[in-house]
């Protein structure tokens, strides 16, 4: 327990320093890698110093409130799709729950994250996922996203959050309907998004397919502050789905839409 504690406490000293390249350094200087870990949700190759991997090996599971809204949409044989998969540890948990007979869409942009998403999926013999690398927007085309340090590649996005420099990568951008006309989609029963700050793109660039209520109920991550800076109202979005036939789901804590 004693060397557990400490792994831990080096793991949140590396993940806290900043400027955040300066805790990656120090990470591969002392040789930290990757691990597998196994948890009761599947199993996973995590970074140790990460907020993701220092969660997952102190509590065995990730945003537990999230985990419940899964298990309370998602039955053998439903559809999801997950916006912003990162290294699909809710794609992973979507899979169990939807089993065999059941779909999960997972989206995640970045190329450097791609082989670690794939191993966990493998590790996890989630083989009804189908992974997506592309951006979700209001249009088609393609896009710049900023690549965030190693040890928080979740908040990498459109937008440049850090005051230092980060590299960049172009990928290719679609809509949200799009993404559902290339995979065949009619039907969502749940869908969780978690794009930093271009939700307002993603949702209100393909209003039919809320309007016409194919998602069945969201998950929604929403950041305000990135929304502002960039000089949009986040409570357009809130209202359009409410228009459209949502409302929120009181019964979680997080930000939960569902067919009225």
């Amino acid at each position: 327990m004693r060397d557990r504690n400490k792994r831990l406490w080096l793991y949140k000293f590396v993940l806290a320093l900043r400027p955040a390249p300066l805790g990656v350094a120090l990470k591969h200087l002392l040789g930290i890698k990757r691990r597998v870990l196994e948890t009761e949700n599947g199993t996973f190759l995590v970074d140790p110093c990460s907020e993701f991997g220092i969660v997952l090996l102190q509590d065995g599971e990730y945003e537990k409130d999230m985990i419940t809204a899964f298990k309370s949409f998602l039955v053998p044989n439903s559809v999801c799709v997950d916006v912003g998969a990162n290294e699909g540890y809710f794609s992973v948990i979507a899979s169990r729950l939807v089993g065999q007979g059941g779909i999960v869409v997972a989206v995640e942009p970045q190329s450097r994250v791609l082989p670690i998403l794939e191993k966990n999926i493998s590790l996890s013999h989630a083989c009804n996922i189908k992974l997506n690398q592309v951006v979700i927007s209001n249009e088609k085309g393609t896009a710049e996203i900023h690549l965030e340090p190693a040890n928080n590649t979740g908040s990498s996005g459109l937008f440049r959050t850090t005051k230092y420099w980060v590299p960049k990568e172009t990928i290719e951008m679609i809509t949200l309907s799009e993404l559902l006309a290339r995979n065949g989609l009619d039907v969502v029963h749940f869908m969780k998004m978690d794009i930093e700050g271009y939700e307002y793109e993603a949702i209100l660039g393909s209003q039919d397919i809320f309007k016409s209520h194919i998602v069945k109920s969201l998950a929604l991550e929403l950041h305000p502050s990135i929304l502002h800076r960039r000089g949009l109202d986040p409570d357009k979005i809130t209202s359009f789905l409410r228009d459209s036939g949502y409302s929120v789901d009181t019964r979680f804590s997080n930000l939960v839409f569902t067919v009225s």
